[in-house]
């Protein structure tokens, strides 16, 4: 790929759904410019490895998926899914069964805190990605972007001391039941 870039026909080299490992080796190669992989409130996992390594990189993240597959919208409810629909299938366990019931609690807490600031349940999920530093390609009219001054944590001086304020009280990371995919034999992260 990096000999398609020297040629001209390729500008900019990406990855998706890339382990750490992964992206230093293929970075060693040639310079990386996007990982694309699945960021939001429900799929925290890149922060421990993944987020350290493309800032370290200079890698810009494409964040997929950051509504949850439409759950952090606040419209999906146990009766809104139709059979059919590919999110009630085997391939998405947090959108099935009692991992959908115990999903949709963190989801009416979302609902809660949204209320409070004006705004809907999928604006304050998509304000809680940006405010991750993520904003550089964000439309600045977008009005996530007025929620998410409200979210940011602010560095204190004591790290190991911080607690999880708002969303990330809220919906802390471990609480979301059910894997991100049925089958994750095929993605490297």
């Amino acid at each position: 790929m990096g000999e398609l870039v020297a040629a001209g026909k390729v500008r900019h080299l990406g990855l998706s759904e890339a382990a750490a490992d992964t992206i230093r080796r293929a970075n060693a190669t040639h310079q990386i410019t996007a990982l694309q992989t699945e960021y939001s409130l429900f799929t925290r996992d890149l922060e421990d490895e993944i987020l350290p390594v493309i800032r370290e990189l200079g890698i810009g993240l494409v964040p997929y998926s950051p509504l949850g597959r439409g759950i952090l919208t606040g419209a999906i409810t146990r009766g809104t899914l139709e059979p059919g629909d590919s999110r009630t299938s085997a391939y998405f366990p947090r959108l099935n069964g009692e991992a959908l019931d115990a999903n949709l609690v963190l989801v009416d807490k979302v609902r809660r805190i949204a209320e409070d600031k004006h705004c809907t349940p999928g604006q304050l999920a998509l304000a809680w990605v940006l405010a991750r530093g993520r904003r550089r390609r964000a439309d600045p009219r977008h009005e996530a972007r007025e929620v998410s001054r409200g979210e940011r944590r602010r560095p204190r001086r004591r790290p190991h001391r911080r607690r999880p304020r708002g969303l990330d009280a809220a919906v802390p990371r471990d609480a979301v039941v059910g894997a991100r995919y049925g089958d994750m034999s095929s993605i490297d992260a």
